[in-house]
């Protein structure tokens, strides 16, 4: 068994589907930690809940692939929120999950922050 954290960096793109603002999303990540270098992606669907003006809570439903150090496939689950600062940027946070099969059985946890802009 490997434990250990790593430092991953994010980008992607979505796509507004629905109400409000549910999305399907696509989302690559690479990184340095335990045990080595990370690179992986992860699509699915954000639906995001009403709230204030400037708050808004989400959840995510989708796959991971990860594809170094070793290939492992499965479903992921994600909860965050949202803070919009103008019509075009938030900030966001989260926690998410993902049960990963392939070169074994895998589970991450994951807590992350970032800036979300859209056009």
């Amino acid at each position: 068994m490997r434990r250990g954290l790593s430092g991953l960096l994010e980008l992607g793109a979505s796509i507004p589907m629905g109400y409000e603002e549910d999305e399907l999303f696509l989302l690559a990540r690479a990184g340095r930690g335990a045990p080595g270098i990370n690179l992986s992606a992860h699509v699915g669907w954000r639906s995001v809940f009403e709230g204030t003006d400037v708050w808004r809570s989400y959840a995510e439903l989708g796959a991971g692939v990860h594809l170094r150090p070793d290939f492992w496939v499965g479903p992921r689950l994600g909860l965050g929120v949202r803070r919009t600062l103008s019509e075009r940027f938030s900030l966001y946070g989260g926690l998410g999950t993902q049960l990963g099969f392939g070169s074994g059985l895998r589970l991450d946890v994951e807590l992350c922050t970032g800036v979300r802009w859209g056009l």
